[in-house]
């Protein structure tokens, strides 16, 4: 993998990519056969870090995007302490609250990137 790697640059496996997934900026590579392994592995290549990134554990089925239905008032009210705290500088704290599987996790993933 470190003899892969284009010089100054960083290349991961699949494995380290689902651990650091939303934090870095990445783009997935051929895969790419390595010493020690029979089958060739996935690899990425890490270009940046993202800025104020979350992490973001991963549900699901990898790949799959779905839409939160029925909750665009409470991710409208996210967004807009989300903006406030960015533009003011400003603390806050937000608490969400609900039954399991309402989609308490979905709301992070509509949070607006600051660039």
């Amino acid at each position: 993998m470190e003899q892969a790697a284009p010089v100054g640059g960083i290349r991961i496996s699949h494995d380290t990519y689902r651990h650091v997934r939303g934090v870095f900026d990445v783009a997935a590579e051929p895969p790419l056969q390595v010493k020690g392994s029979t089958e060739p592995i996935r690899t990425y290549l890490v270009h940046r870090a993202k800025p104020r990134a979350f992490r973001v554990m991963a549900q699901g089925i990898e790949g799959i995007e779905t839409r939160m239905l029925g909750r665009e008032a409470e991710l409208k009210q996210l967004q807009d302490a989300f903006r406030s705290v960015a533009q003011e500088r400003k603390r806050a704290a937000v608490t969400i609250v609900g039954e399991a599987g309402l989609g308490k996790t979905r709301l992070l993933t509509g949070i607006p990137e600051l660039d």
